[in-house]
């Protein structure tokens, strides 16, 4: 049995949104499983801005993406209503 990835040959960026990353913060799993996907990921920084509430502090969801940040697996990024659609 092979594992294929809808990733292979594409080299667009993964954009995640605040539910993709609190659910990898969640399964405990979402550092490996970010680093394992060969495309850059970027987080709009609208999402970044979603986690810095006091809830997402107290959770570890803030810190989670400034971890992902700070070692270079994801990117911030500003987007325009554009690029969201």
């Amino acid at each position: 049995m092979s594992c294929s990835s809808s990733l292979i040959n594409i080299a667009d960026p993964l954009v995640l949104d605040t539910s993709v990353l609190i659910n990898l913060h969640a399964c405990k799993y979402g550092e490996r499983i970010l680093s394992a996907i060969p495309n850059e990921v970027v987080v709009p920084e609208i999402v970044a801005g979603e986690l810095e509430h006091e809830t997402s502090r107290r959770n570890g969801e803030h810190p989670f993406l400034h971890g992902l940040v700070t070692s270079g697996i994801v990117t911030l990024a500003a987007m325009t209503d554009a690029e969201y659609e």
